[in-house]
C-alpha cells in the first residue's frame, strides 16, 4: 500500500492539504516520530522510510537520487520515491497536494518497492 513520508524540504500544508482531498496516508517528517529524523541525512531517511515501507516526498533531485543509486547499488531496496518537479513552486500547496491524491488513488494498491516516479505538471 502506499504510503507517503515527506521530506523536510516539503511544506507541512501539502500534507494537511492532501490529507483534505483523499484518504492517503501521508506525513510530514516533522511529524513522523514526533520530528526526530527532521535532520536525519538521506540514506538514514531511505533506511528508515523502507523499514516502514513508506514512500519519499521530495524536491530534491539533486543529491538524493545518488543516495537512492548508491542503497541500490549496495543491494539495499528503498520504498520508493516521489520527485516534485521543479516546475511547481514550493508554495503551490493545493496543485502538489492533488497531484499527490492523484498518484495514490492510481497506484495504492501497487508495489512501490524501488519505484521513482516525477510529479511533473
Amino acid at each position: 500500500m502506499l504510503r507517503f513520508l515527506t521530506d523536510s524540504h516539503v511544506p507541512p500544508a501539502i500534507s494537511q492539504a492532501a490529507r483534505k482531498l483523499g484518504s492517503l496516508e501521508i506525513t510530514p517528517l516533522r511529524e513522523w516520530h514526533g520530528g526526530i529524523y527532521l535532520h536525519e541525512h538521506d540514506p538514514k531517511l531511505l533506511a528508515l522510510a523502507w523499514d516502514e515501507r513508506l514512500t519519499i516526498v521530495t524536491y530534491d533531485v539533486n543529491t538524493f537520487p545518488l543516495h537512492v543509486k548508491a542503497r541500490l547499488e549496495s543491494g539495499l531496496d528503498h520504498a520508493g520515491v516521489v520527485y516534485v518537479s521543479a516546475r511547481y513552486r514550493q508554495n503551490d500547496i493545493g496543485t502538489i497536494a492533488r497531484g499527490l491524491v492523484q498518484l495514490w488513488k492510481a497506484e495504492h494498491a501497487a508495489d512501490w518497492t524501488n519505484r521513482i516516479y516525477f510529479l511533473d505538471k
